[in-house]
């Protein structure tokens, strides 16, 4: 998969995917030479100057590997995120595209801030539910921020951040591309397209959700269980039944897989999936 990062926060998260060799990681930000991996943009004053300022990225695409796929990485508040729709299109015209949509803190962000992140949002969700893009992934600073809140220092804040919602979303890639031991296979609403994901307890079936979806339409859970444990303990399979079938009671539909794994320690995902627009929260400095 080609994975693409766009401004500071974009570019820190798709860097985390280098450690892992199924990925081609490239980089469009202000202040990068332009080579094979990087794509420097000119400074401009505003997030409506990169918008209308045609960039040439045409060369710089064709030479990432056919893939077929493409992850683009993201936050809204920046100026650099108004060239956000440029890259993508020419982005799609190679590749089927999801979006990672990193949210920032929006009753921190100042009132240029603010309206640059509601915008994106926004515009993101409709080309999202369009079918303009495959998918488009939702993740919140705050939620990840409450699920690390004993880990996290001024020094290792975005460190960590992205380290997590890096990890998170490459295991999912690697489930979805693995076949399950078991699984219930459910297809997701033809609009369902915008999602976010978190991590659930294995015992207890309790979640820590990267994003608060509101009018969810469906979940899939992804549970990894140690090899020898599948093979001896009965209890497993009844376990994930139970937390599933709690979870369907709302839903239109609620899906699992369950993969074998060498590690010791089990463990589960869950994507939470949506036909709705998410509605941009008001607060912050937005007078």
């Amino acid at each position: 998969m080609n994975v693409v990062g766009l401004g500071n926060a974009g570019c820190s998260i798709a860097k985390y995917f280098e450690n892992y060799p199924q990925y081609n990681v490239s980089y469009v930000d202000v202040g990068l030479g332009k080579s094979g991996k990087s794509y420097g943009l000119t400074k401009r004053d505003t997030h409506e100057a990169y918008d209308k300022k045609q960039i040439r990225l045409a060369k710089f695409v064709d030479q990432m590997p056919d893939t077929g796929e493409c992850l683009f990485i993201m936050a809204g508040s920046g100026d650099v995120t108004g060239a956000s729709l440029q890259v993508l299109k020419f982005l799609k015209k190679r590749f089927e595209v999801d979006v990672l949509y990193i949210k920032p803190d929006h009753e921190l962000l100042g009132r240029t801030a603010y309206l640059q992140d509601r915008i994106c949002y926004n515009v993101l969700q409709e080309y999202a539910r369009s079918g303009v893009f495959r998918s488009l992934c939702l993740v919140s600073n705050p939620s990840i921020e409450e699920i690390l809140e004993n880990s996290l220092t001024a020094t290792n804040y975005y460190e960590k951040i992205n380290e997590l919602i890096g990890y998170t979303f490459h295991m999912l890639n690697v489930f979805k591309r693995t076949k399950p031991v078991l699984d219930n296979k459910i297809e997701n609403p033809e609009q369902a397209r915008t999602y976010s994901i978190g991590m659930v307890d294995f015992e207890t079936g309790a979640e820590k959700s990267f994003f608060p979806i509101d009018n969810e339409t469906n979940r899939c859970y992804y549970y990894a269980v140690n090899d020898k444990i599948l093979e001896e303990d009965y209890k497993v399979l009844k376990k994930v039944s139970k937390q599933v079938k709690e979870k369907m009671k709302d839903l239109e539909g609620a899906s699992y897989q369950i993969h074998s794994t060498k590690y010791e320690t089990n463990f589960a995902f869950v994507e939470t999936w949506t036909s709705n627009i998410q509605t941009y929260p008001e607060g912050g400095d937005s007078e």
